[in-house]
């Protein structure tokens, strides 16, 4: 026999709602290599439980007749939240990896989906990476990405390769793989157009074994870092069982992967590796959790909402199962006082960041890297507030603290990192911001 439960909503909330809810039980009988049949089904509450009942009426579906359900032993156990990590100090960290096979299309044609084109007109790469580049770098601690391309032969000055490369730098400098914020990834892909020859096949594990070893490094140092390697691609791949047990094996590390799929290509196998009925590696054992999420851009580009909401979907769920398999429980969150921050005590531009051609700083800093507090934010991305907010629902004044931070792949900063006594809001550029009293403060601008 075993339990399937489910729970009936109330009108009820807070600790009243967790001992009120009813929960509606169904008993089955399982016989081994027939269907199961279900004997009938019982009511009860978390207090009821509290207060020492053990024993319920099962109400037959064939009869009205009714049979006792005894429960032996009860235990009552309160699962950790992703704003609990949060709040306790869990950062995010992002990877990011574009595909240049040649079935991308040859650059110098309108049709390529890696079309170089003028006029600051964006190919649908760009339009990718503008668009959830500006979700998930609101998440990302430091704003320092790695940047990586695959399947093309790399003819970088400072690396140049005869054969194909599944998993190269676009710095094309293998000391210096990360680029500071959104502008630092739109221009090395622009720099990375010209340096490179399209090729083939499409490989995915090489790249998943560079995160994998990204993480691993984030374990050893006792960081409590969540990466999210983001790749860009125009279809199937064709080391799908490598991939696969890859994934499997992903499993007890730190690490989310989002796949965006650019263009109208076979995404079937895209599909696959999302795998929210499970992965089975070449051994036939499933995955320990799911942690990778697939979005296919063209059907969410005009919509930036939805988009948000795809992309972020299963973010929350995939860092709480990470925690939970490895039985880690959030710290403590940190009491804040926003007094303590000034204006100008903001996160500095990182000096060594890399820069392709004439990288700027943002427009809201000095030439220290101070913040401009006369900039005001710029609410065109409001719907990637709302989902923010929805994911974490922040009503209260327990934040985490801004603390001196090492990157697993970047230089040390000074971030102070407090979601906020209300919804954070976001602006064009990656302006991550909070209200209080009216006022905007700004605390982390890319």
């Amino acid at each position: 026999f075993f339990f399937s439960s489910r729970r009936r909503h109330t009108r009820c909330s807070g600790v009243s709602w967790a001992r009120r809810c009813v929960q509606e039980t169904e008993l089955i009988h399982h016989v081994k290599g027939n269907n199961d049949q279900n004997i009938g089904e019982f009511q009860f509450t978390i207090a009821e439980l509290q207060v020492g009942k053990r024993e319920f009426n099962v109400k037959t579906h064939k009869s009205k007749a009714t049979c006792t359900c005894s429960l032996d032993i009860y235990s009552l156990e309160q699962r950790p939240e992703f704003i609990d990590y949060i709040r306790g100090g869990t950062q995010i960290s992002l990877v990011t990896a574009i595909d240049f096979t040649g079935s991308n299309g040859i650059p110098s044609r309108p049709d390529s989906l890696h079309a170089l084109l003028q006029n600051s007109q964006l190919n649908q790469y760009q339009a990718a990476i503008q668009a959830v580049g500006e979700i998930l770098l609101n998440y990302d601690h430091d704003k320092m990405v790695p940047v990586y391309g695959f399947g093309a032969k790399p003819r970088f000055p400072n690396l140049s390769l005869p054969q194909v490369s599944h998993c190269f730098p676009l710095t094309g400098d293998p000391s210096n793989v990360e680029v500071f914020g959104l502008q630092g990834i739109m221009d090395v892909y622009r720099f990375a157009q010209q340096q490179v020859e399209l090729a083939g096949p499409t490989y995915f594990n090489p790249l998943i074994v560079e995160a994998v070893k990204l993480c691993k490094q984030i374990k050893d140092q006792n960081l409590d870092i969540y990466t999210i390697l983001l790749i860009l691609t125009d279809g199937a791949i064709h080391d799908m069982q490598a991939t696969i047990d890859t994934i499997c094996d992903a499993a007890f590390l730190p690490l989310s992967i989002i796949i965006i799929g650019v263009g109208t290509g076979d995404f079937s196998s895209m599909e696959i590796l999302d795998g929210d009925e499970g992965l089975y590696n070449s051994q036939g054992k499933i995955a320990s959790r799911d942690l990778v999420q697939f979005v296919p851009f063209s059907q969410f580009k005009n919509d930036p909402f939805q988009l948000a909401s795809n992309v972020l979907e299963e973010i929350p769920d995939q860092v709480v199962q990470y925690y939970h398999l490895i039985g880690q429980k959030p710290n403590e969150p940190i009491h804040n006082d926003l007094n303590n921050f000034g204006l100008n005590q903001q996160s500095a531009i990182p000096q060594n960041a890399y820069s392709t051609v004439n990288y700027q700083q943002p427009n809201s800093y000095d030439n220290q890297g101070n913040l401009n507090p006369s900039q005001a934010p710029n609410q065109q991305f409001q719907p990637i507030n709302d989902i923010f907010s929805q994911l974490l629902n922040i009503t209260d004044k327990e934040q985490p603290t801004g603390q001196q931070k090492r990157s697993a792949f970047g230089p040390q900063s000074t971030m102070p990192q407090m979601a906020g006594y209300q919804a954070p809001t976001f602006g064009t550029g990656g302006q991550f911001g909070f209200n209080q009293g009216g006022q905007s403060l700004s605390l982390i601008h890319i």
